[in-house]
């Protein structure tokens, strides 16, 4: 499985090692890396199985009205 790990605090560092040990392909964005999810491409969302988000709503979700 090819997981996208977004933020590697305690937790994040946890998932992604036990999820090495079992033979998964992982790639980590780190928090700075995605204000307002500029990190989220299409390119480097392709082939990605699941993402898993330990970071901050801001890092993932762009500024809406509704979001202050």
């Amino acid at each position: 499985m090819k997981i996208l790990l977004l933020g590697v605090g305690k937790t994040g560092s946890l998932v992604a090692e036990v999820a090495r040990e079992h033979g998964h392909v992982l790639e980590v964005v780190y928090e700075g890396e995605n204000a307002n999810a500029a990190a989220l491409t299409n390119e480097r969302l392709n082939g990605v199985d699941v993402v898993v988000d330990f970071t901050t709503p801001h890092c993932v979700l762009e500024k809406h009205s509704c979001l202050s």
